[in-house]
C-alpha cells in the first residue's frame, strides 16, 4: 500500500462465507483458542484517480465518504505537497463500484466557489456544500450549476423525499432544488423558540460529530443535536423529539445507519466504553456492548441508567479501535490485531495470536449473547507497518454494496485503513 497517494477500497467477501467459529476469552500475550481454520484473505481493489481538471502535482486526501446505490462515493481534497490544511487546494468527488475499481471523478469548476467536502447523492444529481450555496452536478446533462441558499459557512447535507436538508451554522433548512424555496425547520436564533429543536441547536456544533442529519429507512429525517435525537416528517416539516442520550460520558463517535443511531460512549472516568443505539421504532436506549477495561470505583448507582448489555464483548479486545456496522438485529465489528492508540500514537497488541491475522471480524446475532468471529488477513500487508484504527472523519464499514467495504487511506494524525 502506498503512503498517501490514492485511497483504496477493500472488499470483504467474508459476510457470506461459511459460519464463523465462536470466540473465547483471551489473556494478554496468550493465543486465544477462538477460531478454527485459517484466516480469510481479503483483497485490496486499487483504483487510480482520473484527476480530471486537477492541477498537476496536487496530492489527494480523503475528506468524506458515502455508500449510495451500490457505489462508494468520496470527497477528495487535492492540496499542495506537504500542505493538508494550508496553501492552495481543490475539491473533487469520486464514485466507484467496489468490485471493479474503476472510478468516475466530478470536479466542480473554480468559478462556483470553494466546496467544503460535505456532499449528498440523489438519483440524478450530486449535491455539494459551498460557502454560500449548493453546487449541483446533473449526471445525465453532465453540467454543474449552483442553487442559492443561506448557508454562510456551508452545511451538512441529506437527501430525502425530493428535498435537500441542510444543517447550517444556526439552522436546519429544507431546500427544494427545483424552485430554490427554503423552509426553516429549526433555528438557534429564533425567539421565541417554536420547537425543542430550536433550543437544542447550537452554533458551536455545526462541524462537530454532535450534529448529524440522515435519511431513515422509515422515510423520515433523523437529527442529532448535541445529545438529543429528533425526527422530521418530510410532509409535516416539523421536528418531533425522538430520544435523549442519558448517563454521564462522552460521545466518541456516532455511528449512523438507516435503521437507527448508535454511539460509542466513553465514561467520564475513562474506565469503560459502551456501544448504545436508538432504533427507528423505539425511543429506548439499547445497550449493545459494554467494555470495562479498568475497575470502576465509583459509588453504585452512578450509571444505573444503563441496562445490561445485549451481547457479551470479549474484554481483552479494544472496542474503541473498531469499525462498526450496526443493524437492528445484528452487529458486525472489525477489530484490529494491533490498534494504534494514545496521544502520540503507539501500537498495542492486547491479544496475541499464533496465526497471521491482521484483524478479527466479530458477528453478534439476535437472541445469542456470544459472538462469532472470523480471522481476517489483508493481502499485500505482510511486510508493512499498517495502522489499523478507524479513520477519524468517516470510518466506513458498509453493508450497502453487497458485502463489507472498508476504506483505506491516510489522514494526518489519524490512521491507516
Amino acid at each position: 500500500m502506498q503512503r498517501v497517494v490514492t485511497p483504496l477500497s477493500l472488499w470483504l467477501a467474508g459476510r457470506q462465507s461459511a459460519p464463523p467459529a465462536k470466540v473465547a476469552e483471551s489473556n494478554p500475550q496468550v493465543e486465544s483458542p477462538v477460531e478454527t481454520g485459517r484466516p480469510i484473505t481479503v483483497g485490496f481493489v486499487p483504483w487510480k484517480l482520473p484527476r480530471a481538471g486537477v492541477e498537476p502535482g496536487m496530492e489527494p486526501d480523503l475528506i468524506e465518504a458515502l455508500a449510495r446505490g451500490g457505489k462508494l462515493w468520496f470527497a477528495i481534497r487535492y492540496h499542495s505537497p506537504g500542505s493538508f490544511r494550508f496553501g492552495s487546494s481543490q475539491m473533487s468527488f469520486v464514485s466507484i463500484a467496489p468490485r471493479l475499481g474503476t472510478p468516475e471523478e466530478f470536479t466542480p469548476p473554480t468559478n462556483l466557489g470553494p466546496a467544503d467536502g460535505r456532499f449528498e447523492i440523489s438519483e440524478d444529481s450530486l449535491f455539494a456544500s459551498l460557502q454560500n450555496g449548493i453546487a449541483r452536478y446533473r449526471f445525465k446533462e453532465r453540467v454543474w450549476e449552483t442553487i442559492p441558499a443561506p448557508l454562510e459557512r456551508g452545511a451538512r447535507i441529506a437527501w430525502l423525499n425530493e428535498r435537500l436538508y441542510l444543517a447550517t451554522k444556526n439552522s436546519l433548512l429544507a431546500l427544494d432544488p427545483k424552485s430554490a424555496a427554503v423552509h426553516i425547520i429549526a433555528a438557534s436564533r429564533r425567539r421565541p423558540a417554536e420547537n425543542d429543536l430550536d433550543l437544542a441547536w447550537s452554533e458551536d456544533t455545526q462541524w462537530s460529530e454532535d450534529t448529524q442529519i440522515w435519511p431513515r429507512s422509515d422515510g423520515k429525517l433523523g437529527v442529532l443535536a448535541g445529545q438529543q435525537l429528533f425526527i422530521v416528517d418530510p410532509i409535516k416539516a416539523t421536528p418531533e423529539h425522538w430520544a435523549k442520550l442519558s448517563g454521564r460520558g462522552y460521545i466518541v463517535n456516532p455511528l449512523i445507519s438507516m435503521d437507527g443511531a448508535a454511539f460509542l460512549l466513553r465514561g467520564t472516568d475513562f474506565h469503560r466504553h459502551r456501544l448504545v443505539a436508538f432504533w427507528n421504532d423505539s425511543s429506548e436506549m439499547d445497550c449493545m456492548l459494554d467494555h470495562l477495561f479498568k475497575q470502576d470505583k465509583r459509588p453504585p448507582g452512578a450509571e444505573n441508567v444503563f441496562k445490561p448489555s445485549r451481547w457479551d464483548w470479549q474484554q481483552r479486545y479494544l472496542l474503541e479501535c473498531s469499525c462498526v456496522l450496526n443493524e437492528r438485529d445484528a452487529l458486525w465489528i472489525l477489530n484490529a490485531r494491533k490498534p494504534w492508540r494514545g496521544g502520540w500514537g503507539r501500537f498495542e497488541e492486547p491479544v496475541v495470536f499464533k496465526d497471521q491475522r491482521h484483524a478479527t471480524l466479530f458477528c453478534f446475532r439476535s437472541q445469542i449473547r456470544e459472538s462469532q468471529a472470523v480471522p481476517i488477513r489483508f493481502e499485500r500487508m505482510a511486510n508493512r507497518s499498517t495502522r489499523l484504527s478507524p479513520v477519524g472523519v468517516s470510518p466506513l464499514l458498509s453493508g450497502q454494496t453487497g458485502g463489507f467495504t472498508i476504506l483505506s487511506g491516510y489522514q494526518p494524525r489519524k490512521a491507516w485503513w
